[in-house]
């Protein structure tokens, strides 16, 4: 962690302070390359051989392999960023013909807005936000360039219950094509205001998320996900640092949701990152803070220690969002439905003949 308070908040080449900063931290590791290992399961392994490269060059010893290995990690994930971004392109092109309205949530241009190097966040899909009334028109667009999409009971629990449908295709990273921003916590972050205040994002059909909208958003995608890679956190971190923002606009933005509580966990996490930021310190004033907040806390630190692909683990994400809901009865609800689909389910599993084919959804 105190690694990852070390790294730059800024796309611009970082200041003297802030380097020997991160100098400290790093030549304090008493193993670098196993902390690059970590890195990587963090979506971090970019930032932080940036900031660390300087250091090798400069050492009177410097380790050739190593200087070596982390060019080549470099160029290969340039080359990804511009992979995964000309696929965007496509997508959005497709989209846009068939008059669909749409809008990027993070991925390659997220990386272009918060990196000097985009390829240092790496992005392994494409999320899309589309309304939901123009799902099958853009699920028939993306089918038309020869992507695949899931079908079948998951499918069907997806479109009622959950965010995105995903489609694959070979050649192409994979698409996660929203029709809801976010639904978790008992809350359900809508797609039609999004896209109305949504903004260009250069040439051609790319939008994006508005400034606190987006924020909004990923923060409720980290604690979603027990905030599980650091580098969801990074993001946070940098995107504070370098987008202008209204702490008051996403408070409010984030209590008209009922997502006060899981923002106001995001922003403390953020805060063990980010200390020093005025910003953070009046959006965190202002957001709830009830008293299932540390017990959801403590939650998500049990969650990390664990293996995460367990029945236990499974339960554990379903408690902490229940515990993040808008109110008590909100978080009933949201436990009682995840409770039920996984009896459901195993019911399917175990005697098919007698059960509903949906059930397996």
């Amino acid at each position: 962690m105190r690694l990852l308070r070390a790294l730059p908040r800024s796309c611009a080449p970082p200041d003297a302070e802030a380097q020997a900063g991160f100098a400290r931290a790093w030549t304090a590791l008493d193993d670098p390359p196993a902390i690059l290992r970590l890195a990587r399961t963090h979506a971090l392994e970019g930032p932080i051989r940036a900031a660390a490269g300087p250091l090798a060059a400069s050492s009177p010893a410097p380790a050739p392999p190593q200087q070596a290995l982390s060019q080549r990690a470099a160029a290969e994930a340039r080359l990804r960023h511009a992979w995964t971004r000309a696929a965007l392109v496509e997508a959005s092109a497709a989209l846009h013909q068939a008059a669909v309205r749409h809008a990027v949530l993070k991925g390659p241009l997220l990386a272009e807005l918060l990196y000097a190097d985009p390829g240092q966040r790496s992005s392994l899909d494409l999320d899309l936000l589309v309304a939901p009334a123009d799902l099958d028109a853009a699920l028939a667009a993306l089918i038309e360039l020869g992507y695949f999409s899931e079908f079948g009971p998951h499918a069907t629990y997806a479109r009622a219950h959950h965010v995105h449908l995903h489609l694959a295709r070979a050649d192409r990273p994979l698409v996660e094509l929203h029709f809801r921003a976010f639904r978790g916590f008992g809350i359900e972050l809508a797609a039609e205001p999004l896209l109305d205040r949504s903004l260009p994002a250069g040439p051609g059909a790319l939008r994006v998320l508005e400034p606190h909208d987006r924020f909004v958003y990923l923060a409720l995608h980290a604690a979603g996900h027990l905030f599980e890679r650091l580098g969801w956190l990074y993001d946070l971190k940098l995107f504070l640092a370098q987008v202008p923002l209204d702490p008051i606009l996403v408070a409010s933005r984030a209590e008209a949701l009922g997502a006060g509580p899981a923002v106001a966990l995001a922003c403390a996490a953020l805060a063990d990152i980010e200390p020093d930021s005025p910003a953070l310190d009046v959006l965190r004033a202002l957001l709830p803070a009830p008293r299932r907040l540390p017990l959801a806390a403590r939650l998500r630190r049990a969650h990390q220690r664990g293996p995460r692909d367990t029945p236990r683990a499974t339960l554990e994400r379903i408690a902490f969002q229940a515990l993040l809901a808008p109110s008590p009865p909100a978080g009933a609800r949201f436990l009682a439905h995840h409770l039920g689909r996984i009896a459901r389910r195993r019911f399917q599993r175990a005697l098919p003949a007698l059960a509903p084919p949906d059930w397996a959804g």
